[in-house]
Protein backbone atom coordinates (compact mmCIF):
# COMPACT_ATOMS: atom_id res chain seq x y z
CA UNK A 1 0.00 0.00 0.00
CA UNK A 2 2.83 2.23 0.85
CA UNK A 3 4.29 1.89 -2.54
CA UNK A 4 0.74 2.97 -4.39
CA UNK A 5 0.59 5.81 -2.10
CA UNK A 6 4.36 6.98 -2.77
CA UNK A 7 3.87 6.03 -6.43
CA UNK A 8 0.37 8.46 -6.59
CA UNK A 9 2.83 11.34 -4.24
CA UNK A 10 5.61 11.43 -7.44
CA UNK A 11 2.92 11.13 -10.33
CA UNK A 12 1.68 14.24 -8.71
CA UNK A 13 5.33 15.79 -8.20
CA UNK A 14 6.11 15.23 -11.53
CA UNK A 15 2.51 16.68 -12.95
CA UNK A 16 3.14 19.84 -10.34
CA UNK A 17 6.84 20.20 -12.17
CA UNK A 18 5.04 20.43 -15.53
CA UNK A 19 8.00 22.78 -17.50
CA UNK A 20 10.26 19.64 -17.09
CA UNK A 21 7.66 16.86 -17.56
CA UNK A 22 6.95 18.93 -20.85
CA UNK A 23 9.92 19.20 -21.59
CA UNK A 24 11.29 15.53 -21.09
CA UNK A 25 8.14 14.03 -23.48
CA UNK A 26 8.42 16.66 -26.44
CA UNK A 27 12.35 16.35 -26.69
CA UNK A 28 12.67 13.53 -28.45
CA UNK A 29 9.83 14.43 -30.83
CA UNK A 30 10.92 17.97 -31.24
CA UNK A 31 14.82 16.36 -32.72
CA UNK A 32 12.61 13.63 -34.99
CA UNK A 33 11.23 16.54 -36.33
CA UNK A 34 14.37 18.58 -36.68
CA UNK A 35 16.27 15.34 -38.43
CA UNK A 36 13.20 15.00 -40.82
CA UNK A 37 13.57 18.31 -42.00
CA UNK A 38 17.39 17.18 -42.14
CA UNK A 39 17.49 14.11 -44.09
CA UNK A 40 13.21 14.07 -45.60
CA UNK A 41 12.96 14.95 -48.69
CA UNK A 42 16.47 16.31 -49.23
CA UNK A 43 18.33 13.63 -50.84
CA UNK A 44 21.81 15.06 -52.10
CA UNK A 45 23.07 16.19 -55.38
CA UNK A 46 26.52 15.93 -56.23
CA UNK A 47 28.18 18.94 -57.50
CA UNK A 48 30.68 17.11 -59.83
CA UNK A 49 32.82 19.58 -62.46
CA UNK A 50 34.10 17.80 -65.26
CA UNK A 51 36.54 18.78 -68.11
CA UNK A 52 36.02 16.60 -71.05
CA UNK A 53 39.34 16.53 -73.28
CA UNK A 54 38.78 13.10 -74.31
CA UNK A 55 38.29 12.03 -78.03
CA UNK A 56 36.01 9.50 -79.79
CA UNK A 57 37.79 6.79 -81.62
CA UNK A 58 36.97 3.32 -83.49
CA UNK A 59 38.43 0.06 -82.32
CA UNK A 60 39.91 -2.48 -84.20
CA UNK A 61 36.29 -4.19 -84.62
CA UNK A 62 34.94 -1.04 -85.85
CA UNK A 63 33.26 -0.14 -82.44
CA UNK A 64 32.81 2.89 -81.46
CA UNK A 65 34.23 4.09 -78.25
CA UNK A 66 33.28 7.42 -76.33
CA UNK A 67 33.91 6.33 -72.81
CA UNK A 68 34.17 9.56 -70.87
CA UNK A 69 30.60 11.06 -72.82
CA UNK A 70 29.12 7.54 -72.18
CA UNK A 71 29.97 8.25 -68.38
CA UNK A 72 29.00 11.78 -68.42
CA UNK A 73 25.63 10.08 -69.81
CA UNK A 74 25.23 7.80 -67.07
CA UNK A 75 25.82 11.22 -64.21
CA UNK A 76 23.19 12.96 -65.79
CA UNK A 77 20.87 10.32 -65.77
CA UNK A 78 21.18 9.36 -62.51
CA UNK A 79 18.62 10.01 -59.59
CA UNK A 80 18.08 9.87 -56.26
CA UNK A 81 14.98 8.10 -54.60
CA UNK A 82 13.03 11.23 -54.89
CA UNK A 83 13.70 11.66 -58.52
CA UNK A 84 15.95 14.27 -58.16
CA UNK A 85 19.20 14.23 -60.11
CA UNK A 86 21.85 12.20 -58.41
CA UNK A 87 24.76 14.69 -59.82
CA UNK A 88 25.12 17.90 -61.35
CA UNK A 89 27.26 17.84 -64.05
CA UNK A 90 28.93 21.45 -64.39
CA UNK A 91 31.92 21.79 -67.43
CA UNK A 92 35.15 23.17 -65.97
CA UNK A 93 38.01 23.64 -68.03
CA UNK A 94 40.16 25.76 -65.66
CA UNK A 95 41.56 23.59 -62.90
CA UNK A 96 42.85 26.45 -60.71
CA UNK A 97 39.07 27.72 -60.92
CA UNK A 98 37.69 24.32 -59.92
CA UNK A 99 40.34 23.89 -56.92
CA UNK A 100 39.00 27.50 -55.47
CA UNK A 101 35.43 25.87 -55.93
CA UNK A 102 36.06 22.91 -54.24
CA UNK A 103 37.55 24.63 -51.24
CA UNK A 104 34.74 26.57 -51.34
CA UNK A 105 32.11 23.98 -51.74
CA UNK A 106 30.80 25.32 -55.01
CA UNK A 107 31.90 21.23 -56.24
CA UNK A 108 32.39 18.60 -54.79
CA UNK A 109 34.56 17.06 -56.87
CA UNK A 110 36.28 17.86 -60.54
CA UNK A 111 37.23 15.21 -63.21
CA UNK A 112 39.70 15.75 -65.69
CA UNK A 113 39.66 13.00 -69.03
CA UNK A 114 42.66 13.05 -71.19
CA UNK A 115 42.32 13.08 -75.05
CA UNK A 116 43.81 9.98 -75.32
CA UNK A 117 40.59 8.07 -72.09
CA UNK A 118 39.09 6.37 -74.79
CA UNK A 119 41.77 5.37 -77.10
CA UNK A 120 44.06 3.89 -74.34
CA UNK A 121 40.51 1.74 -72.75
CA UNK A 122 40.35 0.29 -76.88
CA UNK A 123 43.83 -0.87 -76.86
CA UNK A 124 43.63 -2.91 -73.60
CA UNK A 125 40.32 -4.82 -75.74
CA UNK A 126 43.14 -6.79 -77.93
CA UNK A 127 46.65 -5.52 -75.50
CA UNK A 128 46.50 -6.43 -72.06
CA UNK A 129 49.41 -5.41 -71.58
CA UNK A 130 48.58 -1.75 -73.04
CA UNK A 131 48.88 1.43 -70.70
CA UNK A 132 46.34 1.89 -68.23
CA UNK A 133 43.56 5.28 -69.63
CA UNK A 134 43.95 7.80 -66.42
CA UNK A 135 41.54 9.92 -65.31
CA UNK A 136 41.98 12.71 -62.87
CA UNK A 137 40.60 13.64 -59.99
CA UNK A 138 40.71 16.19 -57.60
CA UNK A 139 38.62 16.67 -54.50
CA UNK A 140 38.58 17.80 -50.56
CA UNK A 141 38.92 14.44 -48.46
CA UNK A 142 37.40 16.02 -45.60
CA UNK A 143 34.31 16.71 -47.63
CA UNK A 144 32.00 13.65 -47.11
CA UNK A 145 30.16 14.48 -50.43
CA UNK A 146 33.48 14.31 -52.59
CA UNK A 147 34.61 10.76 -51.02
CA UNK A 148 30.90 9.33 -51.75
CA UNK A 149 31.06 10.82 -55.02
CA UNK A 150 34.16 9.66 -56.49
CA UNK A 151 33.34 6.17 -55.28
CA UNK A 152 30.46 5.61 -57.23
CA UNK A 153 31.53 7.65 -60.22
CA UNK A 154 34.51 5.33 -60.29
CA UNK A 155 32.64 2.56 -60.18
CA UNK A 156 30.11 3.50 -63.08
CA UNK A 157 33.54 4.16 -65.34
CA UNK A 158 35.15 0.65 -64.12
CA UNK A 159 31.70 -0.79 -64.86
CA UNK A 160 31.65 0.95 -68.49
CA UNK A 161 35.08 -0.39 -69.20
CA UNK A 162 34.79 -3.71 -68.10
CA UNK A 163 31.77 -3.79 -70.85
CA UNK A 164 34.58 -2.67 -73.41
CA UNK A 165 37.32 -4.53 -72.55
CA UNK A 166 36.17 -7.31 -70.80
CA UNK A 167 38.30 -6.39 -66.98
CA UNK A 168 37.95 -3.64 -64.68
CA UNK A 169 41.87 -2.97 -64.26
CA UNK A 170 42.06 -0.43 -67.44
CA UNK A 171 41.62 2.48 -65.48
CA UNK A 172 44.49 4.44 -63.46
CA UNK A 173 42.50 6.72 -60.81
CA UNK A 174 44.81 9.23 -60.31
CA UNK A 175 43.41 11.73 -57.00
CA UNK A 176 44.69 14.70 -55.65
CA UNK A 177 43.28 16.64 -52.65
CA UNK A 178 43.26 20.24 -53.33
CA UNK A 179 43.21 21.28 -49.58
CA UNK A 180 46.54 20.54 -47.57
CA UNK A 181 44.97 19.01 -43.97
CA UNK A 182 49.18 18.98 -42.47
CA UNK A 183 48.68 15.03 -42.14
CA UNK A 184 45.78 16.03 -38.79
CA UNK A 185 45.19 12.48 -36.83
CA UNK A 186 41.92 11.79 -35.97
CA UNK A 187 42.38 13.44 -32.70
CA UNK A 188 43.40 16.49 -34.45
CA UNK A 189 41.09 16.64 -36.68
CA UNK A 190 38.25 16.35 -33.55
CA UNK A 191 39.38 19.20 -31.52
CA UNK A 192 38.17 22.02 -33.12
CA UNK A 193 34.67 20.25 -32.29
CA UNK A 194 35.82 19.80 -28.77
CA UNK A 195 36.97 23.11 -28.31
CA UNK A 196 33.31 24.37 -29.59
CA UNK A 197 31.26 21.84 -27.49
CA UNK A 198 32.90 23.62 -24.01
CA UNK A 199 32.20 27.23 -25.57
CA UNK A 200 28.41 26.29 -25.75
CA UNK A 201 28.26 25.16 -22.39
CA UNK A 202 29.10 28.97 -21.30
CA UNK A 203 25.35 30.14 -22.35
CA UNK A 204 24.15 28.38 -19.18
CA UNK A 205 26.67 30.10 -16.97
CA UNK A 206 25.73 32.97 -18.64
CA UNK A 207 21.77 32.24 -18.40
CA UNK A 208 22.14 31.08 -14.85
CA UNK A 209 24.03 34.25 -13.82
CA UNK A 210 20.77 36.21 -14.40
CA UNK A 211 18.33 33.92 -13.38
CA UNK A 212 20.36 34.50 -9.63
CA UNK A 213 20.12 37.81 -9.66
CA UNK A 214 16.74 37.67 -10.13
CA UNK A 215 16.05 35.42 -7.58
CA UNK A 216 17.72 37.46 -5.57
CA UNK A 217 16.07 40.39 -6.01
CA UNK A 218 19.31 42.29 -7.05
CA UNK A 219 17.44 43.11 -10.30
CA UNK A 220 14.49 45.18 -8.36
CA UNK A 221 16.82 47.10 -6.42
CA UNK A 222 18.41 47.82 -10.04
CA UNK A 223 15.17 48.99 -11.37
CA UNK A 224 15.18 51.24 -8.62
CA UNK A 225 18.31 53.04 -8.92
CA UNK A 226 17.16 53.52 -12.87
CA UNK A 227 20.07 50.92 -14.04
CA UNK A 228 19.03 49.42 -17.63
CA UNK A 229 19.41 45.93 -18.71
CA UNK A 230 21.62 46.82 -20.95
CA UNK A 231 23.88 48.23 -18.12
CA UNK A 232 23.24 44.83 -16.30
CA UNK A 233 24.41 42.59 -18.84
CA UNK A 234 27.17 44.87 -20.26
CA UNK A 235 28.85 44.16 -16.83
CA UNK A 236 27.39 40.32 -16.98
CA UNK A 237 29.09 39.90 -20.15
CA UNK A 238 32.18 41.19 -18.96
CA UNK A 239 32.34 38.68 -16.49
CA UNK A 240 31.16 35.68 -19.19
CA UNK A 241 34.09 36.94 -21.26
CA UNK A 242 36.63 36.32 -18.26
CA UNK A 243 34.91 32.81 -18.20
CA UNK A 244 35.38 32.05 -21.53
CA UNK A 245 38.90 33.42 -21.49
CA UNK A 246 39.46 30.79 -18.60
CA UNK A 247 38.06 28.06 -20.62
CA UNK A 248 39.48 28.14 -23.46
CA UNK A 249 42.78 28.60 -22.41
CA UNK A 250 42.38 25.77 -20.79
CA UNK A 251 40.61 23.38 -23.19
CA UNK A 252 43.97 24.28 -25.61
CA UNK A 253 46.51 23.89 -22.76
CA UNK A 254 44.95 20.38 -22.42
CA UNK A 255 44.77 19.55 -26.14
CA UNK A 256 48.39 21.11 -27.44
CA UNK A 257 50.34 20.15 -23.82
CA UNK A 258 48.80 17.76 -22.31
CA UNK A 259 48.08 15.35 -25.02
CA UNK A 260 50.33 16.99 -27.81
CA UNK A 261 48.17 17.75 -30.51
CA UNK A 262 49.93 19.94 -33.33
CA UNK A 263 47.58 23.16 -33.53
CA UNK A 264 47.70 22.92 -37.53
CA UNK A 265 47.45 26.86 -37.60
CA UNK A 266 48.46 30.13 -35.41
CA UNK A 267 47.74 29.26 -31.92
CA UNK A 268 47.10 32.58 -31.56
CA UNK A 269 44.11 33.04 -34.09
CA UNK A 270 42.92 29.82 -32.90
CA UNK A 271 41.98 31.59 -29.31
CA UNK A 272 41.05 34.86 -31.07
CA UNK A 273 38.74 32.51 -32.81
CA UNK A 274 37.30 30.75 -29.90
CA UNK A 275 37.01 33.54 -28.16
CA UNK A 276 34.45 35.01 -30.64
CA UNK A 277 32.95 32.38 -30.42
CA UNK A 278 32.85 32.52 -26.70
CA UNK A 279 31.07 36.27 -26.77
CA UNK A 280 28.84 35.08 -29.77
CA UNK A 281 27.16 32.28 -27.38
CA UNK A 282 26.73 34.75 -24.05
CA UNK A 283 23.62 36.36 -25.65
CA UNK A 284 22.04 33.13 -26.40
CA UNK A 285 22.07 32.92 -22.61
CA UNK A 286 20.58 36.37 -22.71
CA UNK A 287 17.36 35.18 -24.11
CA UNK A 288 17.03 31.78 -22.74
CA UNK A 289 17.19 33.46 -19.06
CA UNK A 290 14.52 35.83 -20.52
CA UNK A 291 12.11 32.82 -20.66
CA UNK A 292 13.15 31.51 -17.30
CA UNK A 293 12.44 31.95 -13.90
CA UNK A 294 14.75 29.34 -12.01
CA UNK A 295 17.78 28.25 -12.75
CA UNK A 296 15.73 24.52 -13.14
CA UNK A 297 13.95 26.23 -16.14
CA UNK A 298 17.11 27.59 -17.45
CA UNK A 299 18.92 23.55 -17.46
CA UNK A 300 15.24 22.59 -18.92
CA UNK A 301 15.03 25.22 -22.00
CA UNK A 302 18.85 25.88 -22.39
CA UNK A 303 18.82 22.55 -24.11
CA UNK A 304 17.05 23.48 -27.18
CA UNK A 305 19.54 26.03 -28.46
CA UNK A 306 22.63 24.06 -26.80
CA UNK A 307 21.93 20.83 -28.61
CA UNK A 308 20.62 23.21 -32.02
CA UNK A 309 24.53 24.80 -31.58
CA UNK A 310 25.74 21.51 -30.82
CA UNK A 311 24.86 19.78 -33.81
CA UNK A 312 24.28 22.21 -36.85
CA UNK A 313 27.66 24.53 -36.32
CA UNK A 314 29.52 22.04 -38.20
CA UNK A 315 31.57 20.13 -35.69
CA UNK A 316 29.53 16.89 -37.20
CA UNK A 317 28.93 16.24 -40.89
CA UNK A 318 25.05 17.25 -40.77
CA UNK A 319 23.96 18.26 -43.94
CA UNK A 320 23.13 21.76 -44.42
CA UNK A 321 19.22 23.59 -44.14
CA UNK A 322 19.58 25.48 -47.42
CA UNK A 323 17.00 27.88 -47.24
CA UNK A 324 18.23 30.14 -50.66
CA UNK A 325 20.92 31.08 -52.67
CA UNK A 326 22.12 34.67 -53.32
CA UNK A 327 24.76 35.01 -56.35
CA UNK A 328 25.47 31.48 -56.17
CA UNK A 329 26.24 31.53 -52.54
CA UNK A 330 23.46 28.81 -50.55
CA UNK A 331 22.37 30.44 -47.55
CA UNK A 332 21.09 27.76 -45.03
CA UNK A 333 19.29 27.77 -41.49
CA UNK A 334 22.68 26.92 -40.16
CA UNK A 335 24.68 30.44 -41.24
CA UNK A 336 22.10 31.69 -38.88
CA UNK A 337 24.26 30.04 -35.88
CA UNK A 338 27.21 32.20 -34.76
CA UNK A 339 28.89 29.27 -33.91
CA UNK A 340 28.76 28.16 -37.40
CA UNK A 341 31.25 30.34 -39.08
CA UNK A 342 33.31 30.48 -35.66
CA UNK A 343 33.26 26.12 -36.55
CA UNK A 344 34.51 27.45 -40.40
CA UNK A 345 37.10 29.61 -39.54
CA UNK A 346 38.56 27.17 -36.22
CA UNK A 347 38.51 24.25 -39.18
CA UNK A 348 40.36 26.47 -41.95
CA UNK A 349 43.20 27.19 -39.13
CA UNK A 350 43.66 23.90 -37.56
CA UNK A 351 43.22 21.19 -40.76
CA UNK A 352 44.41 23.65 -43.27
CA UNK A 353 46.75 25.86 -41.62
CA UNK A 354 45.31 29.25 -42.76
CA UNK A 355 46.10 32.38 -41.73
CA UNK A 356 43.74 35.26 -39.85
CA UNK A 357 43.64 37.38 -43.12
CA UNK A 358 42.43 34.21 -44.60
CA UNK A 359 39.25 33.66 -42.07
CA UNK A 360 38.45 37.48 -41.46
CA UNK A 361 35.08 37.17 -44.09
CA UNK A 362 34.32 34.09 -41.68
CA UNK A 363 34.92 35.80 -38.35
CA UNK A 364 32.87 39.56 -39.73
CA UNK A 365 29.99 36.92 -39.97
CA UNK A 366 30.27 35.78 -36.49
CA UNK A 367 30.23 40.10 -35.56
CA UNK A 368 27.06 40.25 -37.34
CA UNK A 369 25.34 37.82 -36.08
CA UNK A 370 26.36 38.27 -32.55
CA UNK A 371 25.21 42.00 -32.91
CA UNK A 372 22.08 40.53 -33.92
CA UNK A 373 21.68 38.05 -31.00
CA UNK A 374 22.80 40.94 -28.38
CA UNK A 375 20.30 43.38 -29.68
CA UNK A 376 17.81 40.60 -29.26
CA UNK A 377 18.51 39.09 -25.69
CA UNK A 378 18.77 43.11 -24.54
CA UNK A 379 15.64 43.69 -25.68
CA UNK A 380 13.60 40.48 -24.41
CA UNK A 381 15.47 40.73 -20.89
CA UNK A 382 14.41 44.25 -20.37
CA UNK A 383 11.27 43.34 -21.46
CA UNK A 384 10.72 40.03 -19.39
CA UNK A 385 12.48 41.27 -15.95
CA UNK A 386 13.79 44.67 -16.17
CA UNK A 387 10.15 46.55 -17.24
CA UNK A 388 11.70 49.72 -17.72
CA UNK A 389 10.97 52.27 -20.18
Amino acid sequence: MRTWYLFKKFIIEAIRDWKLLIFVLVFGPLFVAIFFGVFSNHETTYKVAIYNKDVQVTDNSGTTVNVAQSLLDVLNKRKNSDGTPMFKVIVEKDLDTAKENIRAKKYDGYIVFPENFSQRIAEQKNNPNAAKADMYVYGDKANQNYMISAIMINEYCMQLINSITGKSSSLNFVEDFVVDYKNRTTFEASIPAAIMVGIIMILFTAAIALIKEVDSGTLRRLQISKASALEVLASLNLTQILIGFVEVGITLFTAFVLFGAKPGGNVATIFLISMLACISVIPIGFIVASFSRTTSDILIFGNIPYMLLFIFSGAFPIPRLNLFTISGYTIAINDFLPTTPAMTALKKVMDEGAGLQNVLGDLAVVIIVTAVYYVIGVRLFNKKHMELS
